[in-house]
């Protein structure tokens, strides 16, 4: 994999970080729903017989459903805990400028951070630009020629 390529990815990850993490607690709650109320648990007792093919295929669909969704719980949660991971293993600064500028980001971010700090907003987006290098460096072990 090309290093743009890693940048993408930390990029679209760094962007969908809280998607992703309220995707997870709104898929473990479905998850909960779908398990507590049963919802195809086959046919009932008033049924006539020949409608047992039709209980039956509703209720593997309902399975291989659930089954999915937890696969899918699974790699999201180890997903957010590899990105926070990575997050935590930066500088406070590299940590807080990263939320800033992708996670946590809002009209005229950059320059009210420009303000707080009282630094250039160009400075901002290289300051930005090194702290998404070394992100890239922990989470995927890739380092940028300087050719």
């Amino acid at each position: 994999m090309l290093y743009e390529q890693y940048k993408k990815q930390a990029l679209s990850d760094l962007k969908n970080y809280n998607d992703l993490k309220s995707g997870i607690k709104a898929l473990s709650q479905r998850i909960q729903f779908l398990k507590r109320n049963d919802l195809y648990s086959g046919v009932g007792t008033r049924e006539k017989v020949m409608k047992s093919c039709d209980g039956d295929s509703l209720m593997i669909h309902h399975l291989s459903q659930l089954e999915a969704m937890e696969k899918q719980l699974r790699y999201n949660k180890i997903y957010v805990s590899n990105i926070d991971n990575a997050l935590a293993m930066l500088s406070a600064k590299d940590r807080d400028i990263l939320t800033s500028f992708y996670i946590n980001r809002q009209r005229r971010s950059v320059t009210k951070l420009a303000e707080e700090t009282f630094s250039d907003r160009s400075w901002l987006y290289r300051k930005a630009q090194k702290a998404l290098e070394r992100y890239i460096e922990i989470f995927f072990g890739a380092v940028k020629d300087n050719l």
